[in-house]
């Protein structure tokens, strides 16, 4: 009974001790459940098809999107329990593959005409859902394995977010097609980018912001999605401002990872 006598800064401490010898607490059973089904994606050896939406396109958009959400989910998972990375990088690093494949990049390279995202990564316009949402897993995958030959798409893919964000522009993400949130995206994953590598990039859309001047709704595409109230706008936002602060933002350091 004299334990119960000893300081509670010291029962604490060693608490702490007890579960660092234990290791990492496994994940709760929902985000275990969770993963296995993410896992289970990557494994699943889709092809567009199997979707079966009546739209080819949206086969095509689908099966690219679940492999990246699963290699986001399953990057999350290991970052915030790492006894969980021997099961599931590689099932992130199989849906990374597939997202990375032919058939995976499908959906983009039809609607610009059959040119790959491969041959356009030096651009400075186009395939802003592509790079975006696919640009947030491949930092991801980054975060929790920077030896990975996958480092180098990661790093071109950056490279190519950064060109087109230093146009001050909204990117179109299919020709005449332009949506804030797959521009939201660009930014989150050079955010990220940066905050993984150490690199900075949040000003290079401050350096884009001039770009605005003059862009009369005459010069955008006649369609853009949900950007269309922006249309005949005159001076649409200060978006060079905007992306710059947002990627100064998620740089900054936290405290941690977010519980589950």
């Amino acid at each position: 009974m004299k334990l119960t006598l000893l300081p509670t800064a010291l029962l604490l401490s060693l608490s702490s001790c007890t579960a660092a010898e234990e290791g990492p607490p496994p994940p709760p059973p929902f985000t275990a459940e969770l993963a296995e089904g993410a896992r289970g994606w990557a494994d699943a050896g889709l092809k567009a098809e199997d979707f079966g939406t009546g739209v080819a396109l949206f086969d095509a958009e689908w099966l690219f999107g679940t492999q990246m959400m699963s290699a986001v989910g399953l990057g999350q998972l290991i970052l915030l329990h790492p006894g969980e990375r021997a099961e599931s990088l590689p099932k992130m690093e199989q849906a990374l593959r597939t997202m990375l494949s032919d058939e995976g990049l499908a959906f983009d390279k039809k609607k610009y005409k059959g040119s790959s995202i491969n041959r356009r990564l030096k651009e400075n316009k186009g395939s802003a859902a592509l790079l975006g949402y696919g640009g947030l897993a491949l930092a991801t995958h980054r975060a929790v394995n920077p030896e990975s030959d996958l480092t180098k798409s990661e790093q071109a893919w950056a490279e190519a977010i950064s060109r087109r964000l230093k146009t001050g522009r909204l990117i179109e993400t299919y020709p005449t097609e332009i949506y804030p949130v797959d521009n939201a995206a660009l930014i989150g994953a050079l955010a990220l980018h940066d905050q993984v590598t150490g690199e900075d990039h949040s000003g290079d859309p401050r350096r884009g912001e001039g770009a605005w001047a003059g862009h009369r709704s005459q010069d955008r595409p006649a369609h853009t999605g949900d950007a269309r109230q922006w249309q005949g706008a005159g001076h649409p936002p200060r978006l060079g401002h905007l992306l710059g602060e947002l990627v100064s933002a998620v740089r900054r350091p936290r405290p941690g990872p977010r519980p589950v």
